[in-house]
């Protein structure tokens, strides 16, 4: 399985290290990260391109990585079959992946050390859907994309 990880400049440091992380545990990745000598660039452009990973089947999920995670979860929502959330615990990771069906990890690099990252990381891959009362309501959501959307 691959995840796809992406970041921006300020998510830069961070994403360095989940990609070590996972290439550790021999996790399969796709890398979109700013060349460091790029310096400032722009965030929903590596959300896109992570998202657009994920939409055309080439990663599972992915993992995504700014200063605050928010830009990246809602630049990544735009884009179409992607379930972004941002998780600030491994808690809200877990429920993100039972509940909702998330396929795309977002994270703050300012607001997280780097050991809850790496267990929200892990949370997040190893969480699977549970289906049941919840797959209507993605459902509800696919269709609404659906039909508004495309």
């Amino acid at each position: 399985m691959k995840v796809s990880i992406g970041s921006d400049h300020g998510g830069y440091a961070v994403a360095g290290i989940i990609i070590q992380y996972l290439r550790s545990k021999h996790w399969d990745t796709i890398a979109h990260l700013p060349l460091p000598e790029e310096g400032r660039v722009d965030y929903p452009d590596y959300a896109f391109e992570v998202a657009d990973d994920i939409s055309n089947q080439k990663a599972r999920c992915g993992i995504l990585v700014c200063r605050t995670g928010m830009g990246m979860c809602i630049a990544a929502n735009k884009c179409k079959n992607i379930r972004a959330a941002l998780c600030m615990s491994v808690a809200l990771a877990v429920v993100a992946r039972e509940y909702n069906d998330a396929n795309i990890l977002c994270l703050g690099s300012d607001y997280l050390d780097e050991g809850t990252i790496l267990a929200i990381v892990d949370s997040f891959l190893k969480t699977q859907f549970s289906g049941d009362r919840h797959q209507l309501r993605i459902e509800k959501i696919f269709n609404y994309e659906k039909k508004h959307y495309h």
